[in-house]
């Protein structure tokens, strides 16, 4: 299973964070244990120095070998002072008296002659080792040193060992505590990376939807264009065809066959020239001009230049605004383009005899919405989202009877974006469409 970019950046920060957290928790535990045993080994040897100071006046006078009781008695009462495990070894390793031994168990104990404090004591006068007691079983610090005491002649070694239990508990505990900290600090951890890694992917996630869709869009395009301009090339061949097997010869046919490759020529042309209109404000190859412009006298004109297509389908023009309307800040020939656009499909998509009204006013917002309204058809509610894409038409064969090339829209769109606005298509009721744009009073200058 190939896991997502998310999930791998995820998991790969949480290996991370397990583990920081484990060699933080273990060099913290390493370093608890090596301050404790150095303190340990600080007080084990103090308490050697007073055991052995305080066997030496009591024992001193036992030579030339020790006596066992007194020996045993005394280990014993300095063992319960200093809360030690004292152990007196012969030369030979024997053990002579243990604090943690019953006199009976003594000769069972194994030779003490291998122990490592007694081979460091042999050869430095003390050692010292840390490990697991073949005795008691308890994890134990062993301090040796060689003594002034003598048995059968031979020097005694005497040893101290201090159970590390307490160190044991407390490591334990540390694990514990630390455990329950690195799980909390995992989990946020695992919290933290989740949104980390979405925050990470996600814009490349986006990039790869900006990709996946422009590569739609791109196909998409292709094909359109490649229809678009294929019906009136189509056209175009036929009639051209028919003219060659004999439709020049009758002059009537001729003059309507030509007129007929005109009009398919002119559509032919207008196609081109919206595509690359679109194409240039698209790359922000159009940058727009901006200075004050006249909202008024901009609609007045736009209802001017289409007038004379309205009144042939019997149209009423009609024009609302607020009287107080301001200047806007924009490129006013764009802007024109946006108006003349609405209007003429409005024009076009409204039977004869409808209205088409133009309505303009200022909003709290600092901006000033415009809208072109008709009793045309209508755009169907699903067909509303898509009705500003390139070549996207409700109804593509009407559109290509009233000569549409499918742009228009889409140039409105841009050019709208290009001044910081938003246009947008609404139903009119009880029939017909109504396009909206809203325009900041004061667009910064840029390209589209």
């Amino acid at each position: 299973m190939t896991l997502s970019i998310r999930w791998k950046v995820a998991i790969g920060s949480l290996l991370a964070v397990a583990c920081g957290l484990a060699v933080a928790g273990l060099l913290a535990v390493q370093s608890l244990e090596r301050q404790e045993i150095t303190q340990l080994g600080t007080m084990l040897e103090a308490r050697t120095t007073l055991v052995a100071y305080g066997l030496t006046r009591t024992l001193q006078h036992t030579a030339p070998a020790l006596d066992a009781v007194l020996t045993r008695n005394t280990v014993r009462e300095l063992s319960a002072k200093t809360a030690t495990r004292i152990t007196l070894i012969g030369a030979d390793g024997l053990v002579l008296a243990d604090s943690a031994l019953a006199d009976p168990d003594l000769p069972a104990v194994d030779n003490h002659l291998s122990r490592p404090e007694i081979q460091q004591a042999l050869t430095a006068g003390q050692g010292t080792d840390v490990r697991v007691s073949r005795t008691t079983g308890i994890r134990t610090m062993y301090r040796a040193v060689t003594t002034e005491l003598r048995h059968n002649g031979k020097p005694v070694f005497l040893r101290l060992g201090l159970p590390m239990t307490l160190l044991d508990q407390e490591t334990a505990k540390l694990q514990q505590h630390l455990a329950i900290a690195f799980g909390v600090a995992f989990l946020v951890a695992v919290l933290i990376s989740l949104w980390l890694a979405r925050s990470i992917t996600k814009p490349l996630s986006e990039i790869a939807a900006e990709l996946r869709r422009l590569e739609t869009i791109r196909k998409d395009f292709v094909a359109n264009v490649s229809h678009e301009l294929r019906t009136p090339l189509t056209s175009i061949k036929g009639y051209v065809e028919a003219l060659l097997d004999g439709g020049k010869d009758d002059p009537g046919t001729a003059t309507h066959f030509l007129g007929i490759i005109l009009k398919q020529t002119d559509r032919l042309n207008l196609i081109l020239e919206d595509l690359l209109e679109l194409s240039k404000i698209e790359s922000g190859r159009v940058s727009f001009k901006y200075k004050p412009v006249d909202l008024i006298n901009l609609i007045d004109r736009a209802l001017a230049t289409v007038k004379p297509l309205a009144e042939k389908k019997g149209h009423r023009l009609v024009s609302r605004f607020d009287p107080q309307l301001l200047p806007i800040t924009g490129d006013e020939d764009r802007l024109m383009q946006v108006l003349t656009n609405l209007l003429d499909n409005a024009v076009k998509y409204t039977p004869d005899g409808g209205t088409i009204t133009v309505t303009a006013g200022p909003e709290p917002d600092q901006t000033v919405l415009l809208s072109v309204a008709d009793t045309g058809l209508g755009i169907p509610d699903q067909d509303r989202p898509r009705i500003f894409e390139r070549f996207y038409r409700v109804d593509k064969a009407r559109s290509r009877e009233l000569g549409g090339t499918g742009l228009g829209l889409a140039i409105v769109k841009h050019i709208v974006e290009g001044h910081g606005g938003q246009v947008w298509v609404e139903g009119k009721q009880p029939q017909g469409s109504r396009f909206v744009v809203r325009l900041p009073v004061h667009a910064t200058a840029g390209t589209a």
